[in-house]
């Protein structure tokens, strides 16, 4: 296989609200409201869990985009409907839904044309 293009990696956790990593990650006394601006100072990327379950608002997708620093990376987990239900077959409704509809609308997916294009198996 012929490289055409070199790409970075990210490295991240699946999600920054864990009670356990408070006195070990986050201070003691770091109000919880802040963990991810701390998160974001050790990580550049993290893995948004809840778009696995239920699509979020846009207000939701639109506070992330807000929150996070310059050259942040979220890594927005697809519909278990899509993934598990469909298996990606047949499914490009809920993908436009998915994508285009939530991520494009706050400017959380760049390629929204070429991730509809990966997720959707006909």
């Amino acid at each position: 296989m012929q490289r055409t293009s070199v790409s970075n990696i990210h490295v991240g956790c699946s999600g920054w609200v864990y009670r356990h990593w408070r006195g070990v990650f986050y201070p003691e006394g770091l109000p919880q409201r802040r963990w991810f601006e701390r998160y974001a100072e050790e990580f550049d990327t993290v893995e948004i869990n809840a778009s696995f379950y239920r699509l979020p608002l846009g207000s939701t997708f639109e506070g992330w985009r807000e929150k996070a620093p310059p050259g942040f990376r979220y890594a927005v987990k697809a519909n278990r409907f899509m993934t598990h239900m469909k298996k990606l077959i047949d499914c490009p409704d809920e993908v436009d839904r998915f994508i285009l509809a939530k991520l494009e609308e706050t400017g959380l997916a760049p390629n929204a044309e070429a991730d509809r294009r990966a997720l959707i198996r006909r």
